[in-house]
């Protein structure tokens, strides 16, 4: 009834139809096909509630259900990849080209328990997954990356292994290590050489929330993660943009 509709929790219109088809009936979509006349269709994709990127929409797909449209984090040296040029135009949201205004720092809150293996080796790994001839330099977003650690041994020895390991783009920094990690890149911090990694140590007697404040960040923006955190290897970093693609909105 409409009183019951209006009352009683359920999912929206066409969800709770799928819901009933498939399963309170336990409809497989064979039969689904074969008995009831519905058709199966690479044409058309369901993004309901979903941050979607124009390398989320597969190729076939030329009717795309209730997405939320954003833009992947410009990075520098590496276009984006998603939709055809003869697509590209019909897409809601505009590329923002990487430059002034775009770059971005991964600060990592590290507390010597050694978890930043484990972030390091996922950050590795998106990297390698990610990269394709199209890229000049590292296919992830960070201009940067600062580590604020309470222990900058073990820190230090996790990240000049994850360097070692096969990693194109990063280059750890001198800056902020003790005197006694002596094997240490000798790339300068500047950039020009790659994406610096650069380690520092907390005062103990500070929450690691004021990281934020003490870490050397230099760019126009900040990711602030814990070492508990991990990429994905289809890492993607969803933005929403001004209609003209001109800036980032926050």
């Amino acid at each position: 009834s409409d009183e019951l509709w209006t009352t009683v929790k359920h999912s929206s219109f066409d969800v709770q139809l799928s819901e009933g088809l498939f399963g309170d009936r336990n409809v497989s979509l064979e039969e689904a096909e074969r008995v009831y006349g519905y058709k199966t269709t690479p044409l058309i994709s369901n993004l309901a509630a979903t941050l979607t990127v124009p390398r989320d929409i597969p190729d076939t797909v030329v009717l795309a259900h209730g997405a939320v449209y954003l833009q992947e984090w410009p990075v520098p040296g590496c276009p984006p990849t998603g939709l055809g040029v003869d697509r590209a135009g019909s897409y809601p949201r505009s590329m923002l080209a990487a430059g002034a205004g775009t770059s971005l720092t991964l600060l990592i809150s590290d507390f010597g328990d050694g978890d930043i293996d484990r972030l390091l080796a996922s950050l590795r790994a998106a990297e390698e997954h990610l990269a394709r001839p199209a890229c000049a330099g590292s296919p992830l977003p960070f201009s940067r990356v600062a580590v604020l650690t309470n222990e900058a041994g073990s820190a230090a020895r996790a990240a000049m292994s994850f360097l070692r390991r096969a990693t194109r783009h990063f280059r750890l920094c001198r800056s902020g290590l003790p005197e006694e990690e002596e094997d240490v890149d000798s790339s300068l911090c500047d950039g020009s050489s790659g994406v610096p990694v650069e380690i520092g140590l907390r005062d103990t007697s500070v929450s690691a929330w004021w990281d934020i404040c003490k870490a050397n960040i230099s760019t126009d923006w900040f990711m602030q993660v814990t070492s508990d955190f991990t990429l994905a290897r289809n890492f993607k970093l969803p933005v929403d943009t001004d209609a003209a693609g001109t800036r980032l909105l926050p």
